[in-house]
């Protein structure tokens, strides 16, 4: 089994490993992820795209049940 360093700034861990170690970062504008998921939803169906969706749906099952 592996032994386990304790890591604290003083320890002689040595981390040169990771000096090309690249990181990558996301700026966030809005945090607020629930207002964005209901924004989406109440555009979703503003839009009328959830009726494409709900026809496709059911001509898609038509489809299915003619082929098979």
């Amino acid at each position: 089994m592996s032994e386990m360093i304790p890591f604290s700034p003083n320890s002689s861990v040595n981390f040169s490993q990771y000096d090309n170690t690249v990181v990558l970062a996301q700026s966030v504008r809005d945090p607020e992820v629930l207002k964005q998921i209901e924004d989406g939803w109440n555009n979703f169906i503003e839009s009328g795209q959830v009726w494409a969706l709900l026809i496709g749906l059911f001509l898609g099952y038509l489809f299915r049940t003619f082929i098979s």
